[in-house]
């Protein structure tokens, strides 16, 4: 045993090389470790000093020198030998991005990749503009990652400049002509400079003369459901998202279809688009345009108005195509001027829409003219409320006869996607009445009063009454699968407000105008809680605040406040408990009023010493009164 301790050093000594810096190296080495990085964070304490002397021996792999250059005690020299050796797997991890980091000339092994990482950090860490543009290379590599604004505030205004001072760039060095694009395009993938450089020397090259320009890499349309953009496209995209919109509009007839298709489903959106899509001649332009998913519902309509069933294929895809106009594509009413036949659905869309379980809505099926494909969506969507129900039958029978009504209620249809019958027992008795009529003039007097009934309901002054009626189920009324007339009821609105209960819920309503829900948004919901039914009902502010009660809901409180109800300075002297509205004047969503009178009520109550805030914290937890109260005790205590 002595003779083993002479040879390996006793047992402490083992353990403290495995468990200090000699043995995190030796892990970070294991390339068959697994997660190296979580092996290391076990580690509090490193001895630096030596980490760099060992990767400057031998440079650790992408994995450990990423472990190492995350950790916030790594550093910086350390940091920027590591990311000079692995900066694709550095740059993802460091805290953030240096300039340094950022202008580093990179290994050509993995350069590409590396550059596409390190430029995406410096757009997301708001390097700026001047490191964008003149600093940071290669071209494409920055392009392609500055594609899209950053969500974090100070990224997205660094963003927000390098966006403009790349717009006058293009404008200065490429302007409209269509040669200077076509230079740059050419290029770009492998062009080694910085963006500046890239614009300078298509701004200095001997460009050919005016004329046909032969576009780099040209293609046709990609498949029409294939709409993300990457690499050299998606840099080429970023120049050109900050060309003027009538520069974008006289390049098109130079641009390829899949450039074409690159920009108006992927650019930044311009207005003009549309307009230049339903006419030009190239079809190529309208299918495009109809392929963006954000398409917009005014584009939707003007491309609709084509009648086109491909371009029709593509615009009853898109997430803000009204309700309205998917009822009217699935009809296949034509919708441009001068034509009066039916427009064809398309067979690709068709045979999709058989195969779709979800993403209905319950008024798709009203007026389908394909009867398989509206039974497909019977069994895959409810279609809610009588009216809307006796609409789907009589469209059915306005179309394809009393035959075609008779088979759809003897069906068996079993919904996939709900409980209920598709077709409710009162509808059904109805038009089965109708149908079992033998007269055919006494069951089309009948069929019209139905027809003129359900119409009136629909007409903007029956939604006008359904609107104003005394109601209890207001809560249900926006689910019915309605076609509302928005542009009558806001201006009915504006004529007399509509009731605060139907306000209080109409954002529930898909389409709903964005003045419609503000208008709603200060309305009480007395439905959803008793403090929001009994200030409804005359109950001082005061007493329904001070009021105990069970669970933890303080929903009612924003509303009651935006309402005008009560105030932020009386939930703070009389809201209980103390936790819930300081809860809610603490959240990320809490409105400058609410913090204004926290402070007002600091001012007047809390001395300045820390040590009463310190114990009203701790009081905080299960204490029955209002902030207030909690404050005032906490400050009395301290001061004794």
């Amino acid at each position: 045993m002595e003779a083993l301790f002479a040879t390996t050093g006793p047992l402490e000594v083992l353990v403290a090389e495995a468990e200090g810096t000699a043995g995190a190296i030796a892990e970070l080495r294991d390339a068959g470790l697994g997660d190296r990085a979580e092996h290391l964070a076990l580690r509090d304490e490193l001895d630096w000093a030596t980490i760099a002397d060992a990767h400057a021996e031998a440079p650790f792999d992408g994995p450990a020198a990423a472990a190492l250059a995350a950790r916030p005690d790594c550093p910086g020299g350390l940091r920027f030998a590591l990311f000079a050796a692995e900066p694709a797997a550095v740059a993802a991890v460091v805290p953030r991005l240096t300039e340094a980091m950022a202008v580093a000339a990179l290994p050509k092994r993995g350069a590409a990749k590396a550059a596409r990482v390190v430029a995406r950090r410096a757009v997301t860490d708001g390097l700026g503009a001047t490191v964008l543009l003149e600093r940071m290379r290669p071209a494409a590599a920055v392009l392609e990652s500055a594609r899209l604004r950053p969500d974090d505030p100070a990224a997205a205004e660094a963003w927000d400049e390098f966006a403009a001072a790349l717009a006058k760039l293009v404008e200065a060095r490429l302007g409209a002509d269509p040669a200077a694009w076509s230079w740059v395009r050419a290029r770009l993938n492998a062009f080694p400079g910085t963006v500046t450089e890239l614009l300078d020397a298509a701004g200095a090259a001997l460009l050919e003369p005016a004329g046909a320009v032969a576009w780099p890499e040209s293609a046709d349309l990609p498949e029409l459901s294939r709409t993300s953009v990457t690499g050299v496209r998606a840099a080429y995209l970023t120049l050109f998202d900050r060309a003027p919109a009538a520069t974008q509009l006289g390049l098109l007839d130079t641009f390829d279809d899949r450039t074409v298709f690159d920009l108006f489903t992927n650019g930044r959106w311009r207005d003009e688009w549309t307009e230049r899509a339903v006419t030009d001649p190239r079809r190529a332009l309208r299918l495009a345009l109809a392929a963006r998913l954000s398409l917009p519902a005014e584009a939707a309509g003007r491309l609709a108005r084509l009648d086109d069933p491909a371009v029709n294929a593509q615009v009853f895809r898109r997430a803000a195509t009204p309700h309205r106009l998917r009822m009217r594509l699935l009809a296949g009413d034509p919708l441009g001027p001068g034509r009066a036949e039916p427009v064809p659905l398309d067979a690709q869309l068709r045979a999709h829409l058989l195969t779709l379980t979800a993403g209905w809505h319950g008024t798709d099926p009203l007026d389908c003219a394909d009867q398989e494909l509206q039974r497909h969506i019977i069994r895959h969507v409810r279609v809610r409320g009588k009216s809307a129900q006796f609409r789907l039958l009589l469209n059915l029978w306005h179309r394809h006869g009393a035959a075609a009504v008779a088979d759809l209620l003897a069906a068996d249809i079993k919904p996939a996607n709900y409980s209920a019958s598709p077709i409710t027992p009162a509808v059904r008795n109805r038009v089965q009445r109708i149908l079992d009529i033998a007269d055919e003039g006494e069951r089309q007097v009948k069929l019209d009063a139905l027809e003129a009934e359900i119409a009136a309901e629909e007409s903007p002054e029956g939604q006008f009454a359904l609107l104003r009626a005394e109601r209890t189920d207001h809560t249900l009324l926006f689910r019915d699968s309605r076609l509302w007339d928005w542009d009558a009821i806001v201006a009915e609105h504006r004529r007399e407000p509509l009731p605060d209960a139907i306000l209080a819920t109409i954002d529930k309503a898909r389409g709903c105008p964005e003045e419609l829900v503000e208008a709603g948004r200060s309305k009480l919901r007395p439905w959803e809680s008793d403090q929001e039914a009994e200030l409804v009902d005359g109950r001082p502010p005061e007493e329904v605040l001070a009021t105990p009660r069970e669970g933890y809901y303080g929903g009612w409180i924003g509303r009651a406040t935006a309402a005008g109800v009560m105030s932020w300075g009386q939930v703070l002297r009389h809201g209980v408990p103390a936790a819930l509205p300081l809860d809610l004047i603490g959240g990320s969503e809490s409105p400058p009023e609410a913090r204004a009178a926290l402070a007002e009520l600091l001012a007047e109550v809390w001395d300045g010493n820390l040590e009463a805030i310190v114990l009203a914290i701790g009081m905080l937890t299960g204490f029955p009164g209002p902030p207030a109260e909690l404050l005032h005790v906490a400050t009395a205590v301290v001061a004794i």
